[in-house]
């Protein structure tokens, strides 16, 4: 029990964050518990307890972290250009980063929160700043719509962009179409229609 001083609060939450995903990435959702990830750092179940609410707690902030990578990864992605390569390369960017972190992706998505289980503002937080990067880029393209508007067209590309992605780690896809092939089009298609809206919308 001596261990129990060994750490500082905010040591033992990192740690508690770091074995769940570690946990995660090993063997997916399925199977994590408090007492495995207390019994991989050395503690008890009562000190995660005092920690974190429950288990849907932790895995709060090991999806929040999932999001920040992802988010730190596009970001480091070149968005100059015209807007169907920017945003080509930041769909590849959320495939490549999907595809590698595949058990964490997976969870964050497979995990159903109780009923009344709100998500963390810095969840929501993650989100929104994911969507941003595409508002980013489909922005020069509608130069009469709202902000909204705009938040609008990205979050919908993006949500098709998750399908895409959902299919792929899951190992759904067709085998005659990859992910990227699909991208492309999706992309293409996607962004000539905002065109031929924004075209008619100036007549």
């Amino acid at each position: 029990m001596g261990r129990r001083a060994d750490h500082s609060r905010d040591e033992l939450q990192k740690m508690a964050i770091q074995s769940t995903r570690k946990l995660i990435q090993a063997g997916g959702l399925k199977g994590v518990t408090i007492r495995k990830i207390a019994d991989d750092i050395g503690y008890t179940s009562g000190t995660l307890y005092q920690l974190f609410k429950n288990l849907d707690a932790l895995l709060m902030e090991v999806h929040i972290e999932t999001l920040r990578d992802l988010r730190l990864s596009l970001e480091t992605i070149d968005l100059a250009g015209a807007p169907e390569d920017a945003l080509l390369r930041i769909a590849r960017g959320y495939t490549e980063f999907s595809t590698r972190e595949r058990n964490l992706w997976n969870a964050l998505f497979e995990h159903d929160w109780p009923n009344g289980v709100m998500v963390s503002s810095p969840h929501e937080a993650e989100v929104v700043a994911l969507i941003g990067l595409a508002a980013q880029c489909i922005g020069p393209l509608l130069p009469k719509a709202s902000d909204e508007e705009i938040f609008h067209e990205a979050r919908t590309l993006w949500a098709c962009l998750y399908g895409i992605v959902s299919l792929e780690t899951a190992g759904k896809l067709s085998k005659v179409d990859n992910a990227d092939a699909i991208l492309v089009t999706l992309v293409a298609n996607y962004l000539a229609g905002l065109k031929v809206r924004q075209t008619g919308a100036g007549a």
